[in-house]
Protein backbone atom coordinates (compact mmCIF):
# COMPACT_ATOMS: atom_id res chain seq x y z
CA UNK A 1 0.00 0.00 0.00
CA UNK A 2 2.99 2.52 0.52
CA UNK A 3 3.66 2.56 -3.17
CA UNK A 4 -0.13 3.32 -4.06
CA UNK A 5 0.10 6.38 -1.42
CA UNK A 6 3.16 7.61 -3.08
CA UNK A 7 1.40 7.01 -6.64
CA UNK A 8 -1.91 9.03 -4.90
CA UNK A 9 0.43 11.83 -3.99
CA UNK A 10 2.09 12.07 -6.90
CA UNK A 11 -1.52 12.38 -8.94
CA UNK A 12 -2.78 14.68 -6.40
CA UNK A 13 0.22 17.18 -6.98
CA UNK A 14 -0.48 16.78 -11.30
CA UNK A 15 -3.87 17.60 -10.49
CA UNK A 16 -2.43 20.66 -8.86
CA UNK A 17 -0.43 21.01 -11.49
CA UNK A 18 -3.27 21.08 -13.71
CA UNK A 19 -5.13 23.69 -11.97
CA UNK A 20 -2.62 26.32 -11.74
CA UNK A 21 -2.41 26.07 -15.47
CA UNK A 22 -5.82 26.33 -15.93
CA UNK A 23 -6.27 29.72 -13.57
CA UNK A 24 -3.08 30.99 -15.36
CA UNK A 25 -4.42 30.72 -18.50
CA UNK A 26 -7.94 32.09 -17.38
CA UNK A 27 -6.30 34.94 -16.01
CA UNK A 28 -3.77 35.85 -18.67
CA UNK A 29 -6.73 35.52 -21.38
CA UNK A 30 -9.60 37.32 -19.28
CA UNK A 31 -8.48 38.95 -17.04
CA UNK A 32 -4.48 40.76 -17.82
CA UNK A 33 -3.77 42.75 -21.26
CA UNK A 34 -0.75 40.47 -21.50
CA UNK A 35 -2.28 38.31 -25.18
CA UNK A 36 -3.61 41.41 -26.18
CA UNK A 37 -0.61 42.45 -28.41
CA UNK A 38 -1.01 38.85 -30.17
CA UNK A 39 -5.03 39.28 -31.02
CA UNK A 40 -4.68 40.64 -34.33
CA UNK A 41 -1.67 38.86 -35.79
CA UNK A 42 -1.20 38.10 -39.43
CA UNK A 43 0.32 35.00 -38.30
CA UNK A 44 -2.92 33.64 -36.96
CA UNK A 45 -4.65 34.12 -39.94
CA UNK A 46 -3.22 30.55 -41.17
CA UNK A 47 -4.64 28.80 -37.78
CA UNK A 48 -7.42 26.46 -38.66
CA UNK A 49 -9.43 28.47 -35.31
CA UNK A 50 -7.18 31.61 -36.22
CA UNK A 51 -5.92 32.78 -32.57
CA UNK A 52 -8.59 30.48 -30.49
CA UNK A 53 -6.15 27.37 -32.20
CA UNK A 54 -4.06 27.35 -29.40
CA UNK A 55 -7.15 27.04 -26.62
CA UNK A 56 -8.23 23.44 -28.59
CA UNK A 57 -5.19 22.05 -26.72
CA UNK A 58 -6.17 23.78 -23.13
CA UNK A 59 -10.02 22.26 -24.23
CA UNK A 60 -8.28 18.85 -24.92
CA UNK A 61 -6.59 18.93 -21.63
CA UNK A 62 -10.02 18.80 -19.47
CA UNK A 63 -10.94 15.25 -20.62
CA UNK A 64 -6.86 14.44 -19.08
CA UNK A 65 -7.59 16.60 -15.99
CA UNK A 66 -10.91 14.68 -15.41
CA UNK A 67 -9.44 11.37 -15.98
CA UNK A 68 -6.49 12.20 -13.35
CA UNK A 69 -9.58 13.23 -10.69
CA UNK A 70 -11.08 9.70 -11.43
CA UNK A 71 -7.60 7.86 -10.96
CA UNK A 72 -7.03 10.32 -7.80
CA UNK A 73 -10.64 8.60 -6.80
CA UNK A 74 -9.72 4.72 -7.56
CA UNK A 75 -6.65 5.59 -5.64
CA UNK A 76 -8.72 7.15 -2.49
CA UNK A 77 -10.86 4.41 -2.75
CA UNK A 78 -8.08 1.69 -3.10
CA UNK A 79 -6.36 3.32 -0.11
CA UNK A 80 -9.93 3.25 1.84
CA UNK A 81 -11.20 0.06 1.03
CA UNK A 82 -8.32 -2.41 -0.01
CA UNK A 83 -7.00 -3.41 -3.49
CA UNK A 84 -9.83 -5.43 -4.56
CA UNK A 85 -13.40 -3.27 -5.07
CA UNK A 86 -15.56 -2.29 -7.88
CA UNK A 87 -15.89 1.07 -6.96
CA UNK A 88 -12.17 1.39 -7.43
CA UNK A 89 -12.17 -0.46 -10.76
CA UNK A 90 -15.51 1.46 -11.95
CA UNK A 91 -13.21 5.00 -11.30
CA UNK A 92 -10.02 3.35 -13.59
CA UNK A 93 -12.42 2.30 -16.09
CA UNK A 94 -13.49 5.67 -16.67
CA UNK A 95 -10.48 7.65 -16.00
CA UNK A 96 -9.09 5.03 -18.89
CA UNK A 97 -12.01 6.17 -20.95
CA UNK A 98 -11.23 10.06 -20.57
CA UNK A 99 -7.56 9.21 -21.29
CA UNK A 100 -8.34 7.30 -24.42
CA UNK A 101 -11.11 10.20 -25.76
CA UNK A 102 -8.66 12.94 -24.92
CA UNK A 103 -5.94 10.83 -27.22
CA UNK A 104 -7.90 10.80 -29.88
CA UNK A 105 -9.12 13.73 -30.52
CA UNK A 106 -5.26 15.00 -30.03
CA UNK A 107 -4.31 13.01 -32.89
CA UNK A 108 -7.20 14.11 -35.23
CA UNK A 109 -6.33 17.50 -34.44
CA UNK A 110 -2.81 17.19 -34.95
CA UNK A 111 -3.30 15.62 -37.97
CA UNK A 112 -5.98 18.79 -39.28
CA UNK A 113 -3.40 21.10 -38.37
CA UNK A 114 -0.62 19.44 -40.20
CA UNK A 115 -2.62 18.96 -42.97
CA UNK A 116 -4.26 22.02 -43.41
CA UNK A 117 -0.30 23.86 -42.72
CA UNK A 118 0.17 21.98 -46.14
CA UNK A 119 2.62 19.85 -44.12
CA UNK A 120 4.73 23.18 -43.52
CA UNK A 121 4.31 22.98 -39.58
CA UNK A 122 7.23 21.39 -38.08
CA UNK A 123 7.38 17.33 -38.21
CA UNK A 124 9.57 17.47 -34.59
CA UNK A 125 6.54 19.31 -32.93
CA UNK A 126 4.10 17.04 -34.78
CA UNK A 127 5.83 13.74 -33.80
CA UNK A 128 6.53 15.26 -30.35
CA UNK A 129 2.49 15.88 -29.90
CA UNK A 130 1.51 12.78 -31.37
CA UNK A 131 3.86 10.62 -29.29
CA UNK A 132 2.39 12.14 -26.09
CA UNK A 133 -1.04 10.88 -27.19
CA UNK A 134 -0.04 8.06 -28.03
CA UNK A 135 1.06 7.41 -24.44
CA UNK A 136 -1.89 8.66 -23.11
CA UNK A 137 -3.75 5.84 -25.21
CA UNK A 138 -1.55 3.48 -23.99
CA UNK A 139 -2.20 4.71 -20.49
CA UNK A 140 -5.43 4.10 -20.66
CA UNK A 141 -5.22 0.30 -22.21
CA UNK A 142 -2.95 -0.17 -18.71
CA UNK A 143 -6.02 1.52 -16.49
CA UNK A 144 -8.14 -1.13 -18.73
CA UNK A 145 -5.96 -3.83 -17.93
CA UNK A 146 -5.45 -2.34 -13.67
CA UNK A 147 -9.81 -2.15 -13.79
CA UNK A 148 -10.18 -5.89 -15.08
CA UNK A 149 -7.41 -7.59 -12.21
CA UNK A 150 -9.09 -5.60 -9.85
CA UNK A 151 -12.31 -6.93 -10.90
CA UNK A 152 -11.18 -10.61 -11.16
CA UNK A 153 -9.38 -10.04 -7.80
CA UNK A 154 -12.96 -9.02 -6.44
CA UNK A 155 -14.60 -11.94 -7.78
CA UNK A 156 -11.76 -14.18 -6.65
CA UNK A 157 -11.93 -12.61 -3.00
CA UNK A 158 -16.21 -12.96 -2.48
CA UNK A 159 -15.85 -16.56 -3.84
CA UNK A 160 -12.93 -17.56 -1.19
CA UNK A 161 -15.47 -15.14 1.51
CA UNK A 162 -18.09 -17.60 0.48
CA UNK A 163 -16.45 -20.75 1.51
CA UNK A 164 -16.80 -22.54 4.17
Amino acid sequence: MKKIKIMHGFVIGLIVVFALSFIGNIYLEFFSDFMDPYRELELYNDFIFGYYTSFVGVFLSVFTFIGLIYVENGLRITLKNGMFNDKSSHNFIMAGKLFFVSAILGVAFDIAVFLHSEGQRILGITVESLSKNFLLIILAFVLYIIADIIKNGNELKLDNDLTI
